[in-house]
């Protein structure tokens, strides 16, 4: 008798805690989105609708140089495009730099001439 009751006061556990276990998950009813998705004619494509964001929140955007941001061309919620001018840096040191080459460059022909 020992033997068949065990097995069976297990079995009615485990029924009644999956049953406990489905009637506590939270029910996830589908969303319609307000209007359709964008349709495109590439094969592969990423639509949404609403504001579209990167996983992490922040977009890192670099350049070749370093420098002070000495003006702003976009603002935040922008939409920007490819070869759009995000911002610009101050080129002041970069500028002297090349008047400096130029005008050895300028000495240098002037003494093999």
């Amino acid at each position: 008798m020992k033997r068949t009751v065990l097995p069976i006061v297990a079995a009615v556990a485990a029924i009644l805690g999956m049953i406990s276990v489905a009637r506590t998950r939270p029910k996830r009813e589908p969303t319609v989105p307000p209007s359709a998705p964008p349709t495109s004619s590439f094969e592969q494509v990423v639509a949404g609708v609403g504001l579209v964001e990167a996983n992490s929140e922040n977009i890192d955007v670099s350049c070749a140089v370093s420098g002070m941001v000495t003006q702003l061309y976009v603002k935040a919620g922008d939409r920007v495009g490819q070869g759009q001018k995000l911002f610009s840096l101050d080129d002041r040191d970069l500028r002297a730099d090349q008047q400096v080459k130029r005008t050895a460059l300028e000495g240098a022909q002037c003494k093999c001439d």
